[in-house]
């Protein structure tokens, strides 16, 4: 298995690139074909990521931005990268410093390793076989008895104001990107339920790392541990949860 510290220099060398792009404040935002934004940042992480990856072992890789490779046994991959360059790219663009760099690891469905950087906050996180990390070195998390959950700043669903109320919540914390997986990893938060399907390269960096922390990652229609497929671009519905919790999720949701 790939050492965690290889991939943490290189999430650290993509937040270095994506930083000189942000304080230049030239990111060349254009369109993407389902309009959402891309920057300059977004492809020069992406050239970064996947070169480096290249170097690490030839699996597939699978990149919000494209990794400029086709798989025609796409059928019998199970092992492969998952990266999104920039996550979070219109906090990016709005300079709210949640924005991350996000790698993962996914084998036979699961994934096994994974770093989350968010540059500007100076934040590092990552999961593996080594553990939890917070910036390069190993921590074992803890939760307070206060239920808190974490939900999206900018895009907001009608169904959490319901589970808040039904599992009794002290408090609530909107932020962007994958921060929202670090927080229940590092024991600020205790829940990350989603509604809706969700992009795999948004969920699988930041799933390694709750997992690794003991968190665990269900989906939310059968309460089974949720599992990556190649050829799926979208994972369903699901609820991140930390250790000893079980969230009520009814009817309406």
């Amino acid at each position: 298995m790939i050492p965690i510290t290889r991939l943490e220099d290189l999430a650290l060398q993509a937040g270095e690139a994506v930083m000189k792009v942000y304080r230049s404040g030239q990111f060349d935002v254009k369109a993407k074909d389902d309009q959402s934004p891309v920057t300059r940042a977004d492809l020069v992480s992406n050239e970064i990521i996947c070169r480096g990856l290249r170097e690490l072992a030839a699996w597939p890789i699978i990149s919000e931005e494209g990794s400029g490779e086709s798989w025609p046994d796409a059928d019998s991959i199970s092992t492969y990268w998952l990266i999104d360059p920039v996550d979070g790219t219109k906090e990016f663009i709005a300079r709210r410093p949640t924005f991350t760099v996000n790698i993962a690891l996914i084998d036979q469905g699961v994934p096994v390793t994974g770093v989350v950087y968010a540059p500007e906050r100076e934040e590092l996180y990552s999961g593996s076989s080594e553990g939890f990390r917070i910036n390069q070195k190993r921590v074992q998390p803890v939760w307070g008895p206060d239920r808190v959950a974490v939900c999206s700043a900018s895009r907001p669903e009608k169904e959490f104001e319901g589970f808040v109320h039904d599992n009794e919540l002290n408090a609530v914390i909107k932020i962007g990107s994958s921060i929202k997986y670090c927080l229940v990893a590092k024991g600020e938060a205790h829940f990350y339920p989603r509604f809706s399907p969700l992009s795999a390269w948004d969920i699988g960096a930041g799933d390694a790392v709750a997992r690794a922390a003991g968190c665990s990652m269900l989906e939310m229609s059968s309460g089974l541990p949720l599992r990556y497929e190649f050829k799926r671009r979208w994972n369903p519905a699901f609820i991140l949860q930390a250790p000893g919790c079980v969230a009520r999720l009814n009817q309406r949701q």
